[in-house]
């Protein structure tokens, strides 16, 4: 005869196998953010870069009426689309470190949506390509003049590298750091990708602030800048690589195992 043996061991719940369309997305988003600056990557070696402060509004206009994306592009758009993109990420994270670090992962996590919202506000490369279009419309002087010196304003906070664009870049790589820090502590994943991402975030952040503070610094630290942005590239794709994998749908245990009877 046979009878049955019937496993008493249930699955382990963990924050994973509550939430696989967090993960998933939070994994889409940040290969989307990666291949956004791969493009960026490219653009710039195709020449598409103007330096710091070497235009005039007027001369914006130009930019944008000739190529619209080329002139969003070059006023930092991509920078505003990449963290909305990376939001599911720390929402993953925070949740995945809920237990092991609460308060460090929703404070990171506030600190990181907050320096988000900062950075989208101050760019202004769409409300420059309105102004564009506003411009090659005027009908006088006196209006392309106007549109002119409101474009000048805002090249002031629209332009990467500038105090315009500082505080919030402070505050998104601030709320990167912080989760990282509780990814270390956490051990949820290796320390070794913790301390990459730490290294990364922290190269970008150093050379950020230098070449704003001191833009004749903008060629020597072009080294760290491609350190830190070859570690973060490699860290996205493994953090991707972990999101997909906790999205996947937990392994059934054994149950009804049938077993002679003695």
């Amino acid at each position: 005869m046979l009878r049955e043996k019937q496993d008493t061991v249930s699955p382990v719940q963990t924050p994973a196998a509550n939430s696989p369309g967090l993960y998933r997305l939070a994994g889409v988003g940040v290969l989307l953010s990666l291949a956004l600056g791969l493009l960026d990557i490219g653009l710039s070696f195709g020449g598409g870069d103007v330096p710091v402060g070497t235009l005039s509004a007027r001369e914006w206009f130009a930019r944008y009426q000739h190529n619209w994306f080329v002139g969003l592009r070059n006023l930092g758009f991509f920078n505003v689309v990449s963290p909305l993109l990376t939001i599911p990420l720390y929402l993953a994270l925070g949740r995945l470190h809920r237990r092991q670090a609460p308060v460090g992962a929703t404070l990171a996590l506030l600190v990181f949506v907050l320096g988000a919202a900062v950075y989208i506000s101050n760019n202004r490369a769409l409300a420059m390509l309105t102004l564009s279009r506003e411009y090659a419309a005027a009908q006088t002087p006196a209006e392309m003049d106007q549109l002119a010196v409101a474009g000048t304003v805002m090249l002031a906070q629209a332009e990467d590298f500038t105090l315009g664009t500082l505080p919030g870049f402070v505050l998104l790589s601030a709320g990167s750091l912080g989760m990282l820090a509780v990814m270390l502590q956490g051990r949820v994943f290796g320390r070794r990708l913790a301390l990459a991402g730490l290294a990364g975030t922290s190269g970008l952040l150093i050379f950020t602030v230098a070449v704003t503070l001191v833009p004749t610094v903008m060629r020597p630290a072009m080294l760290l800048a491609l350190a830190g942005g070859l570690v973060m590239m490699g860290w996205d794709v493994a953090m991707a690589l972990a999101m997909f994998r906790l999205a996947r749908p937990p392994a059934r245990p054994a149950v009804g195992v049938a077993v002679p009877a003695r």
